[in-house]
């Protein structure tokens, strides 16, 4: 298990604060956050206040998303196919859409929220971003107007890389993959629609946040994890 979320404090640690509080929606107060030091800080600060909110839902959220998704998914699945034969074992591969389609028209039509991994342009972006700087230095440093030239053309092309990536699924195989993982990311808005929710999926869900922001997996993230890197 990891000891620290190794965030510095500078600013990066705002991400995680954002993103606990899009999901969750405003059950975290300014009061709470001043009292944080681990991870599980944070699942206690979320649990106070959605106090009792549990115990009057009687729907699943997973399944919520799932209608949620065939009422808009439904036109962007190959024929023969339907809205009335999309079923939480149909493979994504079916579906005529690119996620980043997908979460604009979820955004669109059901004001929903939905992440998806970068693809290969995406991640080829990433990797000019983080070459450029280098390159650029060196250039700088050495005198070099071909470096900075070609430091300057990385950079730019991240951005045109970054505007025809369409996303990746990543591990998700099936719409039922993708229900739970827009159930999960929307926690707020079906929880206000009456979803049902145990400590464990606000837990579950925490971890997978507080992953995507550190960059570790979930499984390594533990209740006594620090939020900021451990000083020695």
């Amino acid at each position: 298990m990891r000891k620290s979320l190794e965030l510095a404090g500078d600013g990066d640690d705002l991400d995680l604060i954002h993103d606990v509080e899009q999901v969750f929606g405003t059950w975290v107060q300014e009061a709470d956050w001043e009292n944080v030091r681990t991870v599980g800080d944070i699942e206690a600060a979320l649990l106070r206040n959605m106090q009792g909110q549990d115990l009057k839902q009687d729907r699943c959220m997973t399944a919520m998303a799932f209608y949620d998704l065939r009422r808009n998914l439904g036109a962007t699945i190959d024929a023969p196919m339907s809205e009335s034969k999309l079923r939480p074992e149909t493979p994504l591969s079916t579906l005529n859409r690119k996620p980043s389609q997908i979460a604009s028209s979820l955004k669109a039509k059901a004001a929903l929220s939905a992440r998806f991994h970068a693809g290969i342009f995406g991640n080829i972006a990433s990797l000019c971003t983080l070459l450029s700087i280098p390159v650029f230095f060196l250039g700088l440093l050495f005198d070099l107007p071909h470096l900075k030239i070609a430091a300057i053309g990385m950079f730019g092309s991240s951005f045109f890389l970054s505007w025809i990536d369409r996303g990746s699924f990543g591990p998700l195989k099936t719409i039922g993959d993708l229900a739970r993982e827009i159930a999960g990311q929307n926690f707020a808005h079906y929880a206000a629609r009456g979803g049902r929710f145990t400590r464990d999926d606000v837990w579950k869900r925490l971890q997978t946040i507080a992953a995507d922001v550190a960059g570790f997996s979930a499984d390594d993230i533990a209740r006594d994890t620090l939020v900021l890197h451990a000083k020695a």
